[in-house]
């Protein structure tokens, strides 16, 4: 494979080629966060529901018909990178990241383990999930001190719904809430935790209420808050692309 001078170059490459005829592609996501951990979905359909947990299905990638979803991609304003190729493949996976179109060849040499059925779980605001790529803590019915804290401070330390804040009223206590209950696969994690004072979160009827997201700016069915954000997270896909290699080359 030739060295690749301009990253920039390439990822533009990526984005405007065209996918090869009478070719199967599947939809692939993969992005890594501050440490380094990776992420990644697939377009899906149903295949089975999980024997012992409903809130769970059993799902596997699904063929993508290559300019439907080009098209879908532009109208959300998202780069879909188009993989042909090995070399295609090798550049999506140690540099750019994002949402891929891969032949379905490719995906059965490197990737055959994970698109086998797989444990998913459905978020109101992303769509469905990867068990194995969501990291254990989400899973947990409280939120960890940090977390917490986060959320609180998005949210100014007042009540989403009616803005009693302690700081008013020194008997208003503030809770945490899952929007999509824990007791259903609601994930803990910030685009499904708002804050509610006592007695908005005890009269909420009912429990599963899809109006609360909007009060915390969290679009349903939406994966990225911003094309500012799409954007960062490319970037720091191709900054920790760039230190592994730099380090294999070290070894």
């Amino acid at each position: 494979m030739k060295k690749v001078n301009n990253l920039n170059e390439e990822l533009t490459r990526l984005i405007q080629q065209d996918p090869l005829d009478s070719t199967e592609y599947f939809q692939f996501s993969l992005f890594s966060d501050e440490n380094s951990k990776y992420t990644y979905s697939f377009m899906t359909n149903w295949s089975s529901f999980h024997d012992e947990n409903p809130s769970i299905e059993l799902r596997e990638p699904s063929l993508i018909i290559p300019n439907i979803a080009i098209q879908l991609f532009k109208d959300i304003k998202e780069p879909l990178l188009v993989i042909n190729d090995d070399k295609d493949f090798v550049l999506f996976m140690n540099f750019f990241g994002g949402n891929g179109l891969i032949t379905k060849n490719i995906c059965e040499k490197y990737l055959s383990e994970i698109i086998k059925p797989q444990k998913n779980i459905k978020t109101y605001y992303g769509g469905y999930h990867n068990i194995e790529s969501i990291t254990k803590n989400k899973f947990n019915r409280a939120a960890n001190p940090k977390l917490r804290m986060k959320i609180l401070k998005r949210d100014n330390f007042r009540c989403k719904v009616c803005g009693s804040s302690p700081q008013n009223n020194e008997h208003v206590e503030l809770h945490l809430h899952h929007i999509t209950p824990h007791s259903v696969g609601g994930l803990t994690e910030e685009k499904n935790l708002i804050t509610l004072c006592h007695t908005c979160h005890k009269g909420l009827d009912p429990h599963l209420e899809y109006s609360l997201y909007s009060l915390i700016n969290v679009g349903l069915l939406s994966d990225f808050d911003s094309k500012e954000d799409y954007k960062l997270r490319i970037e720091n896909n191709i900054k920790r692309g760039i230190e592994r290699i730099k380090n294999k080359n070290k070894s």
